[in-house]
């Protein structure tokens, strides 16, 4: 058995972080200090490596995205906290790459009476837009909290063709990345969650948005990696750590020995 411990300065060539923690902002600083085990994890799913899709935006060609009818959609409360849970908003829906928004639907003093509680909410007509956006303009207890979030948002299409070459692209007013991030509201785990801190608005207001991108991609992906302008190749990130490893010696006495630096 041993543990590591970072207290002195190591380089590691960071190439070989799974594409599967690869969907944050790229890390672009060439030399980055570390001071702690748990400040490497977060690192670890910032660096990027290359993604298919990225820089597809030209293809997908956002402002004339496919549409597909919409007549309903659910919300999943969050695991904690019931003052963030959305109370007041509207459904909004955009033909024109978000420019003008009509109203599809207004929900107002709304609640959630539990965690991971699923609320179903249908349109009165089916709606056929390019992007959707869900406008909170309320959380439940906006003096108690500092933030608003939701476990899941499920459209409910129209039609339960096949998402094949399909891909839904969404964005968010803010999130809390990397484990509270925008697609976390649409990967259907009720463990991970969206959350914003909506600074800025005294009801701790925000908005959710998902259109169709015809991409090569995942199911869920952020827009903010479609719109990058190239793909970005991985290059070897170096980490400047400082650690120690500390293990059971060699000798009778069972006691503990320490390595040199350079030893993670």
């Amino acid at each position: 058995m041993f543990a590591v411990l970072l207290c002195g300065p190591a380089l590691i060539e960071a190439n070989d972080v799974s594409a599967a923690v690869a969907r944050e902002p790229a890390t672009t600083s060439a030399d980055l200090v570390v001071s702690n085990l748990a400040q490497l994890v977060l690192l670890r799913c910032r660096i990027s490596t290359q993604d298919s899709f990225v820089g597809q935006v030209s293809q997908a060609n956002l402002t004339n995205t496919p549409r597909r009818r919409l007549t309903g959609y659910s919300l999943t409360s969050a695991n904690d906290y019931f003052p963030r849970d959305p109370a007041d908003w509207q459904l909004l829906g955009s033909s024109d790459g978000g420019k003008s928004w009509d109203v599809l639907d207004i929900r107002r003093n709304e609640r959630f009476p539990r965690r991971f509680y699923k609320r179903d909410f249908a349109l009165q007509k089916p709606a056929s837009y390019a992007v959707y956006r869900l406008q909170i303009d309320s959380v439940f207890a906006p003096a108690l909290t500092n933030s608003v979030q939701l476990a899941e948002i499920e459209p409910h299409w129209a039609d339960k063709e096949k998402m094949d070459g399909l891909s839904m692209a969404v964005s968010a007013h803010g999130e809390n990345a990397p484990w509270e991030a925008t697609r976390r509201a649409f990967d259907r785990d009720l463990r991970t969650k969206w959350l914003d801190f909506s600074q800025g608005s005294t009801n701790r207001a925000s908005w959710v948005q998902w259109q169709l991108a015809a991409i090569n991609g995942p199911p869920v992906v952020s827009l903010d990696r479609l719109k990058i302008s190239s793909p970005q190749l991985m290059n070897p990130t170096k980490l400047n750590l400082q650690a120690v490893v500390v293990g059971r010696g060699n000798g009778s006495g069972g006691g503990v020995q320490t390595t040199g630096r350079n030893c993670l």
